[in-house]
């Protein structure tokens, strides 16, 4: 069940979800708001990309606002970005990640993974990390603090049993390391786990 924009005040209030941010949180009729923090990450990948190798996998770089205060993104260029909100769920709560309409009808595309875990930020609010795609063949030029997507909030009807929280492999969310991808060491446990090894 996704919780109405009461009930997530509600649930906010009982303490069930965390949202915080330096300025004022924003509710739609079912959802919280997200807007773009001021860090920035380009991806800058080899020749090819093997999923397997963490040393072949895209590099981040960090992206800094133009002379305007923009943040660009070059046509058929991916950005992870950090949400100005840090969000905190209970194991009882999950979110899913929508882009904007506004954005996706001027090729812009937000959320590619799209599923926030139960137990996402329960020990200590958390960014969300946006990935961020220009589908143009133009450059496009974001404002600092942009609205950027919505976050709808779900209930399961009991607590997982499993959170975010105590995943083998967890990320960094709160803007002090590039949010680099953990697919090369997921690969590299479950291999581990059924006894083969990783070329």
């Amino acid at each position: 069940m996704f919780l109405s924009r009461p009930s997530l005040i509600e649930a906010r209030d009982r303490g069930d979800v965390a949202i915080e941010s330096e300025d004022e949180i924003e509710f739609g009729p079912g959802s919280v708001t997200l807007h773009v923090s001021g860090l920035w990450y380009r991806l800058a990948a080899p020749a090819e990309v093997w999923l397997d190798r963490p040393d072949r996998l895209p590099r981040l770089e960090a992206l800094a606002p133009g002379s305007t205060g923009h943040f660009s993104l070059s046509p058929r260029e991916t950005a992870l970005v950090y949400s100005r909100e840090k969000i905190g769920l209970g194991r009882s709560c999950f979110g899913l990640i929508s882009g904007t309409s506004d954005l996706a009808r001027v090729g812009v595309s937000v959320e590619f993974s799209w599923f926030v875990a139960p137990g996402f930020g329960l020990s200590r609010p958390s960014a969300l990390v946006l990935e961020v795609f220009n589908a143009n063949d133009a450059i496009v030029h974001f404002p600092s603090g942009m609205r950027i997507g919505h976050l709808l909030i779900g209930e399961y009807g009991r607590e997982t049993n499993l959170g975010y929280e105590s995943q083998a492999v967890s990320y960094n969310s709160n803007g002090d390391t590039a949010p680099n991808s953990k697919i090369a060491e997921r690969h590299a446990r479950n291999r581990s786990l059924v006894g083969s090894e990783t070329p």
